[in-house]
């Protein structure tokens, strides 16, 4: 009796096992499997862009265009499909890529009923440290406000005001680079960290009222450290935004420490605005105008917060991109450099005649470099993501359903044959007329974007770079430590900004008369 007992326990768990498992099977299917299957051909045959060229896995699902973000290959990859596809590209079930001339005026200019353009789309950026959101990322409502507060703090006439400090840290880098010529590195040195150090010293200066010491210290500082950090988890925060289940593998992707010290990063940024606000000085920064819009209750002290971090991630980083690139790019072609290094040398006979008036007035040649080198490298090189807003609209002759993530690929664009001679080429001179390059159109260039979002701190920018450019040339003949063929830009990934590896040069003082 006991031993049928066991026999017919053994035989329902043989035949029930294989049951449960397909129960369990087909549950699973129902619920997770159906759905996307049923999701991804909805996206593909009947979804509204389905008629916008684009690959049909792309239209599918989130997660190809979910890997590449992860990957850091977004950038290329959108690029390689605007080449395939053409100047109008689905890369995702709900995102569309331009690069169209019209596209830039149609999605970030003035339009019509809208009085800040398209909403922003909120993948693009993390949730903001204080709670409010600052000028990148505030709501159209609110952009506009905060603008008009901080608009003189970068007029031009407020840029001369703030000469001075730019020469400060322009000149101190100079004067550690020389340090560095007589140390044992005999002058072969880290530029990208030499530029980080500066950029980043300026802008806190001109933001907290003083500088996070990289320079004075020749090393990074450890928050500085930490933003960097954080730019990776910018991507993580795109990622799973359109793949929600993502968050629970975070720690897979982003280090624990980055996770751990965003308040870190929070406390930081709270306690330099709040230091620099107890001054009560009317130095020419950008938190003086932020000041008395506080006690007018123009902007919360949260919002100031806000744009502080903005101010110091925007002013520092994508400037220091920009001048390392540049510096790679000019000492990859000899002639560039050649032309380049007498423009300077001939233009001053003295450091000290180096300032906004000179650079604007004398080096023409150095902006043309400037410019090349933001066509091929853009330092923010994702694109700004843009919301087609409600009943949707008409750009560039299509009509794309609201709620749509819409925006001008800069990178696919500055490198499209339909718009520059020799796109993926550095010529400077493109920028100095020729009858090479009559057919090249400057009009779709727009590295700060367009409209009433576009960079408020695009003349600082510009002239900081063409500072401490200029004042490293006059001071230094400079030379690439190996010729890579190019690799360190073609090899770079992107994770919301390009992730830049060391670059070696070696500087010799100019010897001089």
């Amino acid at each position: 009796m006991v031993l049928a007992q066991e026999v017919l326990r053994f035989s329902l768990s043989d035949v029930l096992a294989p049951q449960a498992l397909l129960v369990l099977f087909a549950t699973g299917f129902c619920l997770i499997v159906l759905p996307f299957l049923v999701k991804g051909i909805y996206n593909v045959y009947f979804h509204p862009l389905r008629r916008i060229p684009g690959p049909k896995w792309t239209a599918f699902s989130e997660i190809p265009y979910t890997k590449t973000i992860l990957q850091g290959n977004a950038v290329r990859e959108i690029n390689r499909l605007h080449k395939k596809y053409g100047p109008v590209v689905r890369v995702a079930p709900n995102q569309v890529s331009f690069v169209t001339m019209d596209s830039w005026k149609a999605i970030y200019g003035f339009r019509q009923g809208l009085k800040d353009g398209y909403e922003k789309d909120m993948h693009f950026f993390p949730p903001p440290l204080s709670g409010e959101r600052g000028l990148v990322m505030a709501l159209a409502k609110d952009h506009g406000r905060q603008r008009r507060v901080f608009s003189h703090a970068f007029s031009e006439n407020s840029l001369r005001l703030q000469e001075p400090i730019l020469r400060k840290y322009s000149d101190l880098l100079v004067q550690r680079l020389r340090q560095q010529v007589d140390s044992p590195t005999k002058g072969v040195v880290d530029i990208v960290s030499w530029f980080n150090f500066a950029t980043f010293d300026a802008i806190a200066d001109l933001t907290y009222g003083e500088p996070y010491g990289c320079l004075e210290n020749s090393t990074y500082d450890p928050i500085v450290a930490l933003t960097f950090a954080a730019f990776y988890a910018m991507a993580f925060n795109d990622a799973q935004l359109r793949i929600p289940w993502l968050k629970h593998f975070m720690g897979y992707f982003v280090p624990k420490e980055v996770l751990l010290q965003r308040e870190t990063l929070m406390n930081f940024n709270i306690h330099k605005v709040e230091r620099r606000l107890a001054m009560e000085t009317q130095r020419d920064d950008f938190m003086t105008s932020a000041a008395d819009a506080l006690r007018t209750n123009a902007l919360s002290l949260a919002e100031i917060q806000s744009c502080a971090q903005i101010f110091i991630v925007a002013g520092s980083e994508t400037t220091a991109t920009t001048l390392s690139a540049a510096v790679y790019l000019i000492l990859s072609h000899p002639e560039v450099y050649k032309c380049l290094t007498k423009e300077v040398r001939s233009s001053f006979s003295h450091i000290d005649e180096i300032s906004i008036t000179t650079i604007n007035s004398r080096l023409q040649y150095m902006l043309a470099v400037l410019n090349e080198t933001l066509r091929i490298y853009p330092p923010v090189p994702t694109g700004f993501g843009r919301i087609v807003p409600k009943g949707g609209d008409v750009i560039s002759g299509i009509f794309i359903p609201e709620g749509t993530s819409v925006y001008v690929s800069q990178y696919a664009t500055n490198h499209c044959k339909e718009y520059f001679h020799e796109p993926d080429k550095f010529l400077p001179e493109r920028w100095l007329g020729g009858e090479q390059f009559k057919n090249d159109n400057h009009a779709v260039f727009q590295p700060f974007s367009t409209g009433p979002r576009n960079c408020i701190g695009k003349n600082l920018a510009i002239l900081e770079m063409r500072m401490i450019l200029a004042t490293l040339i006059w001071n230094f003949d400079l030379e690439l430590l190996r010729d890579d063929g190019g690799a360190w830009l073609s090899e770079q990934k992107v994770f919301s900004l390009w992730s830049k590896g060391p670059l070696q040069i070696r500087l010799k003082p100019v010897q001089r008369d």
